[in-house]
């Protein structure tokens, strides 16, 4: 919903420049007019946009920021009155910034991301996780022969090996990342998270370590 409320406040930007624009009195425009404009706008473009570094996993709010601008350049050319067209300026930055600051907020949470897919990253990481527990448990395996059950790491004696917040983390998962009717404007994807966990196939340690792998969880 938060993704829906976004998409329509950013169509609604330049939509009330473009009704200022229509039904207040026309500026006259002459180069510098056009120059100062666009000056402006592209200013405003970098000024906002530095405020907000890439995010690696989530990337950058760089529709919004563009959209904010090109309305303020908008604003700044076509409408004659002062009176009206600073404050609707003024306005627009504001807006600008709310819709960049939302947008990095939206894609910091868990349901959203940005168009730089995750999967690769969380699917590294996991994988990390899982080399360290196979080299923790192959320095044991000498000393225990014991023949464990198939199962998830978490519930077989040996997880005593690791720290509980490590084998038992919320953070074991992969992600689904769909599409939304607004994604194409708001580069906001929606994502799914699939809760996966670290599986023993069973046997001795030295028999199984090799054929651990993660999957996902019911």
């Amino acid at each position: 919903m938060e993704g829906t409320f976004h998409a329509l406040g950013l169509l609604a930007l330049p939509a009330m420049t473009v009704v200022f624009c229509v039904f207040s009195k026309r500026r006259k425009v002459d180069s510098r007019v056009l120059l100062d404009s666009g000056l402006v706008s592209v200013v405003t473009f970098f000024l906002i946009g530095s405020l907000f570094t890439d995010f690696g996993l989530s990337g950058a709010p760089l529709t919004q920021v563009a959209i904010g601008s090109l309305s303020l350049g908008l604003c700044l050319l076509c409408i004659d009155r002062r009176r009206v067209r600073i404050p609707l300026a003024l306005f627009i930055v504001a807006c600008t910034f709310a819709l960049a600051y939302h947008y990095e907020k939206l894609v910091l949470q868990p349901d959203w991301t940005g168009p730089q897919v995750r999967q690769a990253a969380l699917a590294a990481r996991l994988q990390g996780n899982l080399n360290f527990i196979q080299e923790e448990l192959s320095t044991n395996a000498k000393k225990d022969n014991t023949v464990y059950p198939a199962g998830w790491v978490r519930d077989l004696p040996f997880r005593e090996c690791f720290d509980e917040a490590f084998i038992r983390s919320d953070d074991i998962f992969r992600v689904n990342i769909g599409r939304a009717w607004h994604s194409f404007f708001t580069r906001l994807f929606p994502v799914e998270r699939i809760p996966q966990d670290f599986w023993y196939p069973g046997g001795t340690i030295a028999q199984a370590v090799d054929s651990m792998e993660i999957r996902d969880r019911p």
